[in-house]
C-alpha cells in the first residue's frame, strides 16, 4: 500500500590542448644555458637562506592540533545525530579541553557554526546550540523542497552506485525504527534525504545541504516524545526511494512535496503549542 498523506498536493566539457613549438637547435641552446644559471641562482639562493628553525622562517604548523573547521564540522556532525540539541549551552573552556585546542580556536569554530544558522553567540555569555523559530523552519523546508526535487530530477544521470546507497541507505534505516531507537532513526532519515540531493552531483551542494539537514534536526526539539516524530517517515521513505529508482521521477517529486509539506506541519503546530499551550 502506497502511505498516504493528508497534505495538499504541490508539484513539481570542453577540452582543452595545449600545443607547444618544437625549439630550433639555437633556442635549445639558449634554454640549456638558462636552465644552468637557474640552477647557480636557486643552489646561491638556498645557502643564503635562513635555517628553517630561524626568524626568517615560518613556524612548522602542528598538524596535530583540530583547526577551528574541523572543530566546527564535528560539532555540527554531533547537532545533526542528535546528540547536540537545541538551547544546549556550549562552555567554551570545557569544549576547548574536550578537543585539545586554545579557546580562540574554539571561539572560531562557534563562528562557524554561527553563520551555518547552528549557534546563537551573545557577548561575554556561553554560546547556545540555536533553536530555529517558526520563520526559520519555513525557509529549511523551502530549501529541503527546492534541493531535494533537484535531486529527483538529476536522478535521470545518477550512476547505479548513486541509486544503490540511496536503497542501501534507506533499507539500513529499517532496524532501527523496528527497535524504536529513535534518535538513530532520525539521524538515518535524514542521511537518506542527503542522499537524494547527492544524486546532484555537486559537493559544494552537498556542504550546503549538510548544514540544513542540522538545522532541521534542531527543530525535532519541540518534540518531547521523538517516536511520534519519527515513527511514521520509514514507509515515505522507502516508497520514495522506489519511485526514484523505477524513473517515476513526477510521482517521487509529487509524493515529496507532501512528504515536506506534513513534515513542516507538524513542527510548526508543535512550535505553537509551546507558545499557546491548550488550557
Amino acid at each position: 500500500m502506497v502511505p498516504a498523506f493528508a497534505g495538499t498536493q504541490t508539484e513539481g566539457r570542453c577540452s582543452m590542448t595545449k600545443w607547444t613549438e618544437e625549439p630550433s637547435a639555437v633556442d635549445a641552446g639558449h634554454t640549456g644555458d638558462a636552465r644552468r644559471r637557474e640552477g647557480t641562482e636557486a643552489a646561491d639562493a638556498r645557502t643564503e637562506a635562513p635555517d628553517a628553525t630561524g626568524a626568517g622562517a615560518p613556524a612548522p604548523r602542528d598538524t596535530a592540533k583540530p583547526t577551528a573547521e574541523i572543530v566546527a564540522m564535528r560539532l555540527r556532525e554531533e547537532i545533526t545525530t542528535g546528540e547536540l540539541t537545541a538551547g544546549t549551552s556550549l562552555k567554551e573552556i570545557r569544549l576547548a579541553q574536550r578537543f585539545d585546542v586554545s579557546r580562540n580556536t574554539l571561539r572560531g569554530a562557534l563562528r562557524q557554526l554561527q553563520y551555518m544558522g547552528l549557534v546563537t553567540l551573545v557577548s561575554n555569555k556561553s554560546a547556545t546550540v540555536a533553536m530555529p523559530d517558526e520563520d526559520k523552519v519555513h525557509d529549511i523546508y523551502r530549501v529541503r523542497r527546492v534541493l531535494e526535487k533537484a535531486g529527483i530530477e538529476a536522478s535521470v544521470n545518477a550512476p547505479r552506485e548513486r541509486l544503490r546507497r540511496l536503497r542501501d541507505s534507506v533499507d539500513a534505516s529499517r532496524s532501527l525504527h523496528d527497535a524504536q531507537r529513535w534518535r538513530q532513526y532520525g539521524t538515518a532519515s535524514l542521511m537518506f534525504h542527503h542522499e537524494i540531493v547527492a544524486l546532484i552531483d555537486s559537493p559544494l551542494l552537498d556542504q550546503y545541504f549538510a548544514n540544513i539537514l542540522a538545522q532541521t534536526r534542531l527543530v525535532f526539539a519541540n518534540f518531547a516524545d521523538q517516536g511520534e516524530l519519527q515513527e511514521r517517515w520509514l514507509e515515505p521513505d522507502q516508497h520514495i526511494a522506489g519511485l526514484i529508482i523505477s524513473g517515476k521521477r513526477a510521482e517521487a517529486c509529487a509524493y515529496l512535496s507532501q512528504y515536506l509539506d506534513e513534515s513542516e506541519a507538524m513542527v510548526i503546530d508543535s512550535i505553537r503549542q509551546k507558545v499557546f499551550p491548550a488550557a
